[in-house]
């Protein structure tokens, strides 16, 4: 029996759900990563804030979307 760990989970989920995740379209958004502190790249907290300021949405990608007008 192989020994359930964090980082095996997590590339587990990554193998598992990339495919459809890519899809379906899902998070078509573009980041640049380059800003975040490296230590706070595998921090869920500061990763969620910092994608959540900073994602750019491809509208193109999305459904029944627009960019919006500048």
């Amino acid at each position: 029996m192989k020994k359930l760990t964090e980082s095996g989970i997590r590339e587990f989920l990554l193998d598992k759900y990339h495919e459809p995740i890519r899809a379906i379209g899902l998070f078509q958004i573009e980041l640049d990563l380059a800003a975040l502190d490296a230590e706070q790249i595998t921090v869920l907290g500061p990763l969620s804030r910092y994608v959540a300021e900073r994602g750019c949405f491809r509208f193109e990608n999305v459904p029944d979307s627009e960019a919006p007008s500048r």
